[in-house]
């Protein structure tokens, strides 16, 4: 009679245990994933047929960790598809701002993708950042300060 109450129930909660270990990661995997991408997501700004997605390189940015600002710059084709614009800067001036403190950044296309530029720099100071674009592209006026991700002080 022992040996069939035991039996019994080692194979009746075997599966329920297996379900609620299963649901518990899946649980867990879903809450990590959604705070992962809320706090490394690049926000996306339009200007006219042109959209923007400017960010960091390496997230979360550190202070004084060598890092690089990428922008990705594409052209919104009909029936919602894009077109990644090639020679950006050639009209336009980027820089970042921190603080009252506003520098020049140097964009470089990058091989791996068209479309993506980078421009090395190396945070000094921990808070906001924003990335002034000033000039046109295709033909497109741009005068506007995005915001990028806080640099952090340790990660």
């Amino acid at each position: 009679m022992i040996k069939w109450c035991i039996l019994r129930f080692t194979k009746s909660s075997a599966p329920t245990l297996y379900l609620t270990t299963a649901f518990t990661l899946i649980v867990v995997v879903a809450i990590c994933s959604i705070y992962t991408a809320q706090a490394f997501a690049h926000e996306t700004f339009s200007f006219g047929n042109l959209s923007i997605t400017p960010g960091w390189e390496v997230e979360p940015p550190i202070i004084n960790q060598l890092n690089s600002i990428e922008i990705n710059i594409t052209r919104n084709e009909a029936e919602g598809s894009s077109v990644a614009v090639r020679n950006a800067f050639s009209n336009l001036d980027a820089s970042i701002k921190s603080g009252g403190l506003t520098k020049p950044l140097d964009f470089e296309p990058q091989e791996e993708s068209a479309g993506l530029y980078r421009a090395m720099i190396l945070p000094t100071q921990v808070g906001s950042y924003s990335i002034v674009l000033i000039g046109s592209i295709a033909s497109q006026t741009i005068n506007s300060e995005l915001g990028i991700e806080d640099v952090d002080d340790t990660a």
